[in-house]
């Protein structure tokens, strides 16, 4: 009897390792799929949101995404002064030198909004920048003391037209007013988007002169196929130039590469997390098993039928079960609050379930 309560209790530790095992990975997969789709459709709405050009020109091997996929040292540039051989184009209406990057911005109490998963974009804007969002307030800005906001972080930071505030990069340090609140089409998940304009942007972000892309608009009796062809044979092959429908699509393939190979990564781990979680799990119960057969041996011989002893087994399993249930559904719905609490602060509005 003693050998086959063993055989139950071994049993029954290893099915419980393994649902237990199951239940994980399925909440871990899921929540890993949600997060990649929720993290890259918010670079991807930034991207779609800032990048509304006609034609783009950009180095060799580049992408409107590297931004959020690569490190600065990584990137590839072209020189701003490559600006005035674009103009000279025939059928060029405008280039503009892209001026992009992270920066800290104060709401108005004046602490920076660092608290948060999304990042803060700083971004050039010229009288000739392209489209893509609406004034709701305002204007844009016209010189280095002026900033515009998108309507989200206007309202994550209490800012509005006239309010004075700082922004940081680095050790560099601004003094700004907020001249306009613009809205745009695209979802920005979360990321707080601050408008500059283009001449601070340049000495912010590219004091070098170098940068990622240049957005090109072409005249009104020119297409963007015929401006493409004049423009390659001017800048030869050094460069990529692609419509702006090429360039976001080409972005957005490469945002869903590089996050799905940190979704990949996050996998790995998590599989090496179960397979420790499971080791411990089992090596509790095998040795509560061990304790609980030796008191049923006693119990044996003190006349419990195997009948009485196979029930209170089961019994102590349910028992195990349904505790350790209710405060897993506990534990995991205060964590999933927290989760949305976090997601809250950086203006994502996440669901208590799965999507």
């Amino acid at each position: 009897m003693k050998t086959s309560l063993g055989r139950i209790w071994s049993a029954l530790g290893l099915g419980t390792t393994l649902v237990i095992a199951v239940a994980l990975a399925v909440t871990c997969l899921s929540s890993l799929v949600f997060l990649r789709a929720s993290v890259a459709q918010a670079a991807a709405g930034v991207t779609n949101a800032v990048a509304s050009g006609e034609i783009y020109v950009l180095p060799k091997g580049a992408t409107l995404a590297d931004p959020w996929t690569k490190s600065p040292a990584d990137r590839g540039y072209l020189h701003s002064e490559l600006t005035e051989v674009i103009l000279g184009v025939k059928g060029v209406s405008s280039a503009l030198a892209l001026f992009a990057g992270s920066v800290i911005l104060e709401d108005a109490q004046g602490q920076p909004i660092t608290a948060r998963l999304a990042p803060t974009i700083g971004y050039g804007v010229h009288e000739t920048s392209p489209g893509g969002y609406q004034y709701l307030e305002g204007a844009l800005p016209s010189k280095p003391s002026e900033v515009a906001l998108e309507f989200s972080t206007a309202r994550l930071t209490g800012l509005a037209v006239g309010d004075t505030t700082r922004l940081v990069d680095g050790g560099a340090e601004l003094s700004v007013t907020v001249s306009g609140i613009v809205r745009y089409d695209q979802e920005l998940g979360g990321t707080s988007l601050v408008l500059m304009d283009h001449i601070t942007a340049l000495a912010w972000f590219s004091p070098t002169g170098m940068v990622p892309a240049f957005a090109i608009s072409p005249t009104a009796s020119q297409s963007a196929d015929d401006v493409i062809k004049a423009l390659r044979v001017k800048l030869g092959n050094e460069v990529v130039i692609l419509t702006g429908d090429q360039a976001r699509k080409q972005a957005l393939r490469e945002l869903d590469r590089y996050y799905l190979e940190v979704w990949a990564i996050g996998l790995g781990v998590i599989i090496a997390i179960f397979f420790l979680v499971g080791s411990a799990i089992y090596t509790i119960i095998a040795t509560r098993a061990r304790t609980w057969a030796a008191q049923f041996a006693t119990l044996e011989a003190l006349g419990a039928t195997s009948r009485q002893l196979r029930t209170s087994a089961v019994m102590r399993g349910l028992w195990d079960g349904l505790v350790g249930s209710l405060i897993g559904l506990v534990a995991g719905f205060g964590l999933s609050l927290i989760v949305r609490l976090i997601g809250g602060s950086a203006g994502l509005d996440l669901p208590l379930g799965l999507p």
